[in-house]
């Protein structure tokens, strides 16, 4: 069998849970999967960096992707089949919350209103993440979130409890750390 392609055509082979993420991610019934794609490239750059809340721009972590697998990061995450990887938790919610930003916008809306006891998961509002404590450290994500950069294994645990809540997820199934 011959597949003829227009000149401009570039054929990727894509495993078959990312071809469904995408496809979920379709806003309007007609769109292409391929608006889609482009939508997302102008969306999130190929390794977004994180900025500290203390105004640095060193970079913090990037998302791992198919020619950085490499990478070793000290925690890992799956989330809807996509690998994330980060050196400190805080980074990995991060990195989770970006791409819960990219596939369920309204999802990380959610999310947004939900608090875990004083403080809020994730906030465009800085001072929102720790009340009354600005001496305490923040990070901003690539997406423009702010979350808490104190994020200890029982405060992420809450905090993909929330995501699940908030996105109808489920822990262990569509949100699990990889060992």
């Amino acid at each position: 069998m011959t597949i003829h392609f227009e000149p401009s055509t570039l054929a990727v082979c894509l495993r078959e849970e990312t071809i469904l993420s995408l496809l979920n991610l379709r806003q309007a019934e007609g769109e292409t999967l391929e608006s889609v794609i482009s939508r997302l490239a102008e969306l999130a750059p190929h390794q977004p960096t994180y900025e500290r809340g203390l105004e640095t721009k060193e970079p913090v972590v990037r998302r791992a992707c198919p020619e950085n697998h490499g990478l070793k990061y000290k925690y890992r995450l799956a989330f809807l089949g996509e690998e994330l990887g980060a050196n400190t938790l805080s980074e990995l919610f991060g990195a989770l919350v970006d791409s819960l930003a990219l596939v369920a916008a309204e999802a990380t809306e959610k999310l947004a209103s939900m608090k875990s006891r004083k403080r809020a998961f994730i906030s465009r509002d800085r001072g929102s993440i720790h009340p009354g404590r600005p001496d305490l450290k923040t990070l901003k994500t690539a997406t423009g979130w702010w979350i808490s950069a104190n994020i200890g294994r029982v405060d992420l645990s809450r905090a993909l409890d929330a995501v699940c809540e908030a996105s109808g997820l489920e822990v262990g199934k569509d949100i699990r750390f990889l060992i």
